[in-house]
């Protein structure tokens, strides 16, 4: 397997690991991907790169071709796209190294495995998993601006950042802000509500 070296070294890189030929979810996330990255704004090759790694052994530059050639007509460019096949122990060296484990299912004669996508420092490190088949735009693009470490995204972005909360268990992001408001608005209700109740069993005990 050559190829996925290459992306590394650079600005952070968005790895999918999945199968060309999946019969089910991976052609939705790696379509995903693509257009999710596409929403973030961001330049492939200067703030970003996207690599696909099958974990299908039988595939081969055919199936990662297609694949390829479908993820550049949703993100509207070539640059930086790297989709991989290799073997399945030098796969799963990579599989391992990010956390990312699947399996063979012979009587359902499919891969199982987790869906999402990986983004991962400059240097390698898995910096966020953003889990799911659709995928958000702003989520991706702070995944990208925190592992770029002040090379990605603005000013802006950076601030945001401290408005968001990453949750690791749903591999998503939160607004602070948002959850605060209704962390008070229900504590709002509940304060008038339970003066209400108070007002009207105070009100009974004077009848």
């Amino acid at each position: 397997m050559t190829g996925l070296d290459d992306a590394l070294g650079g600005p952070p890189v968005v790895l999918a690991l999945a199968y060309y030929t999946c019969p089910n979810l991976c052609g939705v996330t790696l379509g995903g991907i693509a257009s999710a990255l596409k929403e973030t704004g961001l330049r492939a090759g200067a703030d970003f790169r996207l690599a696909a790694l099958s974990i299908n052994p039988a595939e081969g530059p055919v199936e990662a071709a297609a694949a390829r050639e479908r993820a550049v007509e949703r993100l509207g460019s070539g640059e930086s796209l790297w989709f991989l096949t290799g073997s399945d122990p030098a796969v799963r060296r990579v599989a391992d190294a990010v956390g990312f484990r699947y399996r063979w299912d012979k009587d359902l004669k499919q891969f199982l495995h987790p869906v999402g996508v990986f983004v991962l420092a400059p240097d390698g490190r898995v910096s966020r998993w953003i889990s799911g088949a659709g995928f958000d735009g702003t989520d991706l693009r702070l995944a990208l601006t925190e592992a770029g470490e002040g090379t990605v995204g603005s000013l802006t972005d950076r601030l945001r950042l401290l408005c968001y909360h990453y949750d690791p268990v749903r591999g998503t992001y939160d607004a602070i802000v948002l959850n605060s408001l209704r962390v008070a608005g229900t504590l709002t209700a509940l304060i008038v509500g339970g003066g209400i109740a108070w007002a009207v069993l105070r009100e009974r005990g004077r009848s």
